[in-house]
């Protein structure tokens, strides 16, 4: 799977930041269902950061959901997998799938 942090910082000085974690698989791909259309083609630069194996992703989930200002988003039942992991109260068999895809965001509010 492809993770890729993305880091902005804001005019006050404080960084918010995404992880975004994508199944190789299904990167460059467009996915569509009914109302939901997830184009992993078009986008696939906000994913395609580092090709990483499940121990790492795992780490770099750990270390987001460690930062109160950073989000997570993931697609692919590995990404979903590694994130249902790391953070146990999430339930992979709620998230929403697209084309048997499934696809998870973990915002921090």
């Amino acid at each position: 799977m492809y993770a890729k942090k993305h880091v902005k910082t804001m005019d006050d000085g404080s960084k918010r930041s995404v992880l975004a974690l994508c199944d190789a698989t299904v990167l460059k791909k467009v996915l569509e269902e009914g109302k939901v259309f997830l184009d992993l083609k078009t986008n696939a630069g906000f994913y395609k950061g580092t090709l990483v194996k499940p121990l790492q992703a795992q780490t770099m989930l750990e270390e987001a959901l460690d930062d109160a200002h950073c989000s997570i988003n993931a697609v692919g039942e590995k990404s979903v997998s590694c994130l249902a992991k790391a953070l146990p109260s999430f339930k992979p068999e709620k998230t929403k799938s697209v084309q048997g895809v499934p696809h998870a965001h973990v915002y921090r509010v």
